[in-house]
């Protein structure tokens, strides 16, 4: 009876409001009332399990936000290519190879060829003219003129030894060998023995040849009894006129052989530098060499003694000396 009661001592009367115990249901009233009252605290996380009304759930995305694979409006992928976007390899309609910088490269590198060609062509310029001055003061062209035919040279004996410092005379007293060779003016010029010769071998571009050549011409005239032939050779090795203008513009009338392209004449006469100058004795020997321009009194002193030669034979035999040629 007495526990019956006790228990029924710990029943509460119907209507009356039930407390419950701390840590069960959530808060307690006194922090319930501040969080109501407190703006700051209205915004705490919800219970576990439940989401406000900004949050989201692990799988779920805000309208901006893309997943892993997917790819804004404007953006490409890495082989993508936009409209305007060309290969590497790819040209646009109308556009050469090497446009924009290709070209503008070839531009600046065909001035830098224009701006080469005008700073090394202009002394060439320069060059030429200065040659063609020297060349016309000269009196003519690149010193060419005729060259024999191979082969229209014949020549027989032993040729001339050529001069030294040491010997600047060894042909005196040896034969001189026989030739024929063309004519500048057309035919044949030979010399042969028999008849007392001043052989003279010459180049159109010599300075000493041009003094002398006219100088032997006008002074045969004074000397009948000796003839004179004259051999051109070393065509085109200068500038100089052009052997036959040379003869032209100086009234030369002495028979002139040219030689040939490998030099055989001047081989044969042993000739070493121009002119070259030969007294030769009516027998074919040597009477007297000279080498370079000579003076006069030289030339007349041999004219006179082959002129004595040739009026020697003429008066069979005797020997009664020529007349002095007037000056």
């Amino acid at each position: 009876m007495a526990n019956k009661k006790r228990k029924s001592g710990n029943r509460k009367p119907k209507g009356a409001p039930q407390r419950k115990p701390a840590g069960q249901g959530g808060q307690r009233p006194q922090q319930q009332g501040a969080e109501q009252g407190s703006p700051d605290r209205a915004s705490s996380k919800p219970p576990s399990g439940e989401k406000g009304p900004g949050q989201k759930s692990p799988g779920q995305k805000s309208p901006g936000q893309k997943s892993p694979g997917q790819k804004s409006p404007g953006q490409k992928s890495p082989g993508q290519k936009s409209p305007g976007q060309k290969s590497p390899g790819q040209k646009s309609p109308g556009q050469r190879p090497g446009s924009g910088s290709s070209r503008r490269a070839a531009q600046r590198r065909a001035a830098k060829r224009k701006r080469q060609m005008t700073t090394v062509g202009l002394p060439i310029v320069i060059v030429a003219v200065l040659v063609v001055l020297v060349i016309l003061l000269n009196g003519g062209a690149q010193g060419g003129g005729k060259v024999a035919p191979p082969g229209s040279i014949k020549v027989a004996g032993a040729s001339l030894p050529v001069p030294s410092d040491a010997n600047p005379t060894p042909a005196i007293g040896m034969t001189v060998p026989t030739f024929s060779a063309p004519d500048l003016n057309g035919g044949t010029v030979g010399w042969e023995p028999g008849k007392p010769t001043v052989l003279t071998v010459w180049a159109a571009w010599c300075p000493h040849c041009q003094v002398e050549l006219p100088k032997l011409d006008k002074i045969r005239s004074q000397y009948p009894g000796v003839q004179v032939i004259s051999i051109n050779t070393g065509q085109g090795q200068q500038p100089g006129p052009v052997p036959a203008d040379f003869i032209a513009k100086n009234n030369i009338t002495m028979p002139v052989a040219i030689d040939d392209s490998a030099k055989t004449l001047l081989q044969a006469m042993g000739v070493s530098g121009f002119p070259a100058l030969y007294f030769i004795n009516s027998d074919g020997t040597i009477l007297d060499q000279l080498a370079g321009e000579p003076d006069d009194a030289t030339l007349q002193a041999n004219f006179e003694k082959l002129q004595q030669q040739a009026d020697g034979v003429s008066s069979s035999g005797s020997t009664t000396p020529s007349p002095k040629p007037s000056k």
